[in-house]
């Protein structure tokens, strides 16, 4: 996880801060032994990636523009084409 700030010393008075959020989560989770030996848990994605803007003023006002983005992966242990869920950002 990483976090940048930057202060808008221009704004005489008030206190502008603009926080950069990133987070990449990097997961490696793997059926080690039975019939699905090799495969990827169900619902398990192989990166999630969080990332967005927080806007601070003063202590009255507070937005946060943030999105998440979720690599493809499946809906059951088999990894069955049926059931898989492709890349997504929320």
């Amino acid at each position: 996880e990483s976090s940048f700030t930057w202060k808008d010393l221009l704004n005489k008075g008030n206190v502008n801060i603009v926080d950069f959020y990133f987070n990449f989560n990097f997961n490696n989770a793997e059926f080690t032994r039975g019939p699905t030996k090799g495969n990827t848990p169900a619902y398990v994605p192989a990166f999630i990636a969080k990332y967005g803007l927080i806007y601070k003023r003063s202590d009255k006002l507070h937005a946060s523009f943030l999105s998440t983005w979720v690599r493809e992966h499946y809906a059951n242990d088999t990894q069955d084409a049926n059931f898989k869920i492709p890349s997504y950002s929320v």
